[in-house]
This record gives structure tokens, C-alpha cells and sequence, in this order.
């Protein structure tokens, strides 16, 4: 499956789940090929049969909110990421609350994605992905800027004036287009 041949081993994990019909990991992985695949139906009836059977198995939150994320089931995201991360233990929390952000942010309630994103990055302060995403989540949201810029341009001959050039720019942006007007002094 990791090759992405993901016929062949969607074949060899129903014959392994056929011999071992109770194999969590069988399932959990039969789960994550059909995910991969973009059969998230699929995908989301086997890791949710996984999920109520043993509730705490982790790594079928983990797979079924991928899963969720990934065919825009963000709500459902927010509810198994919500109860995986209060469960998970210290790399796994840090997994499921950044992926409880992305879909925060990603069904627009950017307010509940920077503080969670605080939370963890308090929590995890070297987190890359999540820095990324909070400065992601905060640039969206400008809805102004303002800048200031100045050149000077000098020349081989010193008996030409050197020239100098300032600029302000405001930028707004609006639900249809950008305002972008620029003054030059």
C-alpha cells in the first residue's frame, strides 16, 4: 500500500482478514488503503466498526480522522481528534491536535484553530507544522495592510544627482477582488 499499489494489497489484506476476521491492525490498515484511494466511505465504515469495538485504539482515530480530513468530514474530524488527543499520549496528542487545528481552521473557525495551536505549541514550542499553520491561519485573516518602501538609485557619474524613491502602499482585501492602490513621492 505504501507503494501505492493499492489494489494487490487491498486483495492481501482481505485475505489476511479473512483468516483473522478480529485483527484490528488488518482492519485499520484495510481502513487507510481505501482512504488512500479516496474511498472514504469505505475507509469511515471499517475504521468506525474498529473505533466501537475498542474504543481506545488510537491508531484507528488516527486513520479514521485522516480519513474524515481528507473527504472533508470536518466536524466529525473535530469530535475524533477532540476525544484521541485527550487520550493520546505525548507524540500522538501532538499529532491529533494539530490535526484538530487544520480542521478547525479548515470549517472556518479560525478563533478555536489558534487558540488549540497555542495550546500545542505551548505544549510542543518546536513544532514546525504547527507554527506554519497558526502564521497561515493569521495571514488569512488580514484583512489590511500598509507599506512603506524606499530606493535610492545613484549613478557612476557624481555629477548626477543621486535619486530617490519612497512609496506608500495600502492593501485591502475585499470577498471579490484586491484594492491596491500605490503612491510614489
Amino acid at each position: 500500500g505504501y507503494n501505492k499499489n493499492y489494489r494487490k494489497s487491498e486483495d492481501l489484506c482481505k485475505q489476511l482478514l479473512k483468516n483473522s476476521p478480529e485483527n484490528t491492525d488488518y482492519k485499520i490498515f484495510l481502513g487507510r488503503l481505501y482512504a488512500w484511494q479516496n474511498k472514504f466511505a469505505a475507509s469511515k465504515k471499517v475504521l468506525k466498526e474498529v473505533v466501537s469495538s475498542s474504543s481506545g485504539n488510537l491508531d484507528a482515530y488516527d486513520a479514521l480522522s485522516d480519513a474524515e480530513l481528507w473527504s472533508k468530514d470536518y466536524q466529525n474530524t473535530i469530535e475524533h481528534c477532540n476525544y484521541a488527543s485527550q487520550h493520546a499520549e505525548k507524540t500522538q496528542k501532538e499529532n491529533f491536535m494539530l490535526k484538530l487545528a487544520k480542521a478547525q481552521y479548515l470549517s472556518n473557525d479560525n478563533d478555536a484553530a489558534i487558540k488549540n495551536l497555542d495550546t500545542l505549541l505551548a505544549k510542543f514550542p518546536e513544532n514546525k507544522a504547527a507554527k506554519e499553520l497558526r502564521k497561515e491561519i493569521v495571514s488569512a485573516s488580514w484583512k489590511n495592510s500598509v507599506s512603506i518602501s524606499y530606493l535610492n538609485v545613484s549613478f557612476s557619474n557624481p555629477s548626477f544627482p543621486a535619486w530617490h524613491f519612497s512609496s506608500l502602499e495600502y492593501q485591502r482585501k475585499l470577498s471579490l477582488l484586491l484594492f491596491l492602490p500605490s503612491l510614489w513621492l
